[in-house]
């Protein structure tokens, strides 16, 4: 199956979505852009859940009943590359493993050149 693949975004930013089970047992979320040479290609967003309420960056995305259900959260990533981003579900108990998914390979391609005007 082919990575997906974007267009460099003239405005805006690559956005992700994700639904993870049992949000009342969610400490923290962490998000994280590696490039595939392992180094960081989107820094790292922190998004704590304190009580279990969101925290105010993942409102506007998210939607938190039975699952916590998030859409089109913007990350920083926006240069041409390729991206796979990390999800990291910090539990409340601490003797609880992290949960971590990856996505597939993102690839943003430069746009090409365009005539703005000739005469």
């Amino acid at each position: 199956m082919p990575s997906p693949r974007f267009v460099e975004p003239t405005t805006g930013l690559i956005r992700l979505n994700w639904e993870v089970n049992n949000p009342s047992q969610i400490k923290e979320l962490k998000l994280v852009g590696i490039a595939p040479d392992g180094s960081i290609s989107s820094s790292l967003k922190r998004y704590p859940l304190v009580n279990g309420n969101l925290p105010a960056d993942l409102q506007p995305y998210c939607l938190q009943a039975a699952s916590l259900i998030c859409q089109n959260v913007p990350t920083d990533a926006s240069k041409p590359g390729d991206y796979t981003f990390k999800l990291v579900v910090v539990p409340q108990q601490a003797s609880d493993q992290e949960i971590t998914k990856n996505t597939e390979v993102i690839k943003i391609i430069p746009q090409n050149p365009q005539f703005a005007r000739f005469k």
